[in-house]
């Protein structure tokens, strides 16, 4: 089973509302073309890479606000969020 429907969109608006840094957009860029193009299902160990990757990227932004936009975007994937490997 995938989750590519419960992934946000990415479309240009969207990355104009983004408060991110250019390198966190990139990676969350990286992340999102992963999980849509269907590397990472229930099964697959790259949930666990993408997991730990979206943590590391929430523990390592600078500001509050960053960090809930980044929290907001990962809460959007129920298997990331559920994954123990996921720590905020």
């Amino acid at each position: 089973m995938l989750y590519t429907n419960n992934m946000p969109s990415n479309t240009a608006r969207q990355q104009k509302e983004r408060k991110m840094t250019k390198s966190e957009t990139r990676e969350v860029a990286k992340l999102e073309a992963v999980m849509r193009n269907g590397f990472a299902n229930v099964n697959d160990p790259m949930i666990g890479v993408c997991a730990r990757a979206y943590s590391a990227l929430i523990r390592a932004t600078r500001t509050t606000k960053n960090r809930n936009e980044l929290i907001c975007i990962a809460g959007g994937i129920p298997a990331i969020v559920q994954h123990p490997d996921f720590i905020v």
